[in-house]
């Protein structure tokens, strides 16, 4: 099967050409996918004089880049065929216009596209609805609709955490280029899987193929919000999470002796429950800036305050993951989400697994964003194991920008 990925649930748009063969199904999975085409376009830098992600811009880009990149996608693939006549109708024109009237300019090159080139060889459309930022996601829904209906290709809907997930099933030294055969790692059920983002920060426990169980999560911010947060507090800039992991590496390497005032709380490590906060972390980390700044020794202390940040984020979510790990006899753990790109925390794991003998899955660091490749592994497993309840049309397709994965 090829299926062609969309991805738009925040601030990357991509787009992925992947194609897998039933022969290599074991039953519960594929054991490899080929990439045909992979495209991404991240908009971060747009977004780090606003400190974050601007809605309205990430709207905004998607409408510019999606077809740009549908294009270089199918053209890395040889499925680029130059139409000699439009290889769209004009009725169906007409209702693509219609789902596509909040995007004008997505609509106008769209156009362009079906007035020159044939409709590509595909079986299928697969698209990120949710979790994510809502005007983002109806950006690449929208476009998934109006493709799906000008071909008359169903339609397979991907929960945005359940790719992360499945990001930690290609090789942990993927390098990606077209007409790429991959060779997948296996899920042993049931597994727990790991997962921190920007706007997630969830143990899940993975009983079968589509079958989850939360067994905790953040009661405020999501580790990675903390990270950007703490970094504005710091005036690093964005996206935090890589800033502020150089800056803790300095100190360690610095080997500084460390201040009895740069202490930051470990929130939530006494309770029972598996569930996170970082808020009071967060809050904790301005007060001491404030402090500082009234002291005017802010600059001398900064990077000491990234790594204690970094030190307290690490206790914390080692020490929920050990807690979920030891209530159940799990075959392995899966790391996914932006965060999991993080190298202390990839240490930890890997060390935590050797000492239990546990199988560790880590995502290659150019999974760890946003990106299609892993949703389009969601896609093909999903088509395989759920035949014809895998696939939706188009009208029925909406983005769930609070879509929870269990």
């Amino acid at each position: 099967m090829r299926i062609l990925t969309i991805e738009t649930s925040c601030d990357e748009s991509a787009i992925s050409l992947t194609e897998t063969n039933e022969h290599d199904f074991d039953g519960k999975q594929f054991k490899r996918i080929s990439i045909l085409g992979d495209s991404l376009n991240s908009q971060a830098v747009l977004h780090a004089e606003f400190g974050g992600v601007y809605p309205n811009l990430a709207k905004r880009e998607h409408g510019k880049n999606l077809v740009p990149l549908l294009i270089y996608t199918l053209a890395q693939g040889g499925y680029l065929t130059k139409a000699v006549t439009p290889s769209v109708s004009k009725e169906k024109l007409d209702t693509v216009r219609q789902i596509l009237e909040r995007e004008q300019e997505l609509f106008a090159k769209l156009l362009l596209f079906f007035a020159q080139y044939e409709i590509p060889q595909i079986d299928a459309i697969a698209i990120v609805s949710g979790p994510g930022l809502a005007p983002a996601l109806w950006v690449g829904v929208n476009f998934a609709r109006a493709l799906s209906f000008a071909w008359d290709k169903p339609i397979i809907k991907i929960n945005h955490m359940e790719g992360h997930i499945y990001s930690s099933l290609f090789p942990e030294d993927l390098q990606i280029s077209p007409e790429l055969e991959v060779e997948l790692k296996s899920v042993e059920f049931p597994a727990l899987a790991l997962l921190l983002s920007g706007g997630h920060t969830e143990l899940v426990e993975i009983k079968e193929p589509f079958s989850y169980k939360k067994l905790g999560q953040t009661l405020d911010d999501a580790v990675g919000e903390a990270y950007d947060k703490v970094a504005r507090l710091l005036d690093l800039g964005y996206p935090g999470g890589p800033l502020i992991s150089k800056m803790a590496d300095e100190f360690e390497k610095s080997a500084k002796e460390r201040s009895e005032q740069i202490k930051l709380p470990r929130p939530k490590m006494r309770d029972d429950d598996l569930n996170f906060s970082f808020s009071g972390l967060k809050t904790a980390v301005l007060r001491l800036t404030e402090s500082l700044k009234e002291q005017g020794e802010l600059e001398k202390y900064k990077s000491e305050i990234a790594f204690e940040f970094e030190l307290a984020v690490k206790d914390v979510i080692l020490h929920k993951l050990k807690k979920a790990f030891y209530k159940n006899n799990y075959k392995q753990i899966l790391f996914g989400g932006g965060v999991s790109a993080n190298r202390r925390l990839r240490d930890e794991l890997k060390k935590f697994a050797e000492q239990e003998g546990v199988e560790l899955l880590l995502p290659p660091l150019k999974l760890t964003g946003d990106n299609s490749l892993m949703s389009a592994l969601v896609a093909h497993n999903k088509a395989q194991i759920l035949k014809e309840k895998a696939f939706i049309n188009q009208d029925k397709l909406q983005a769930e920008s609070t879509w929870e994965l269990d």
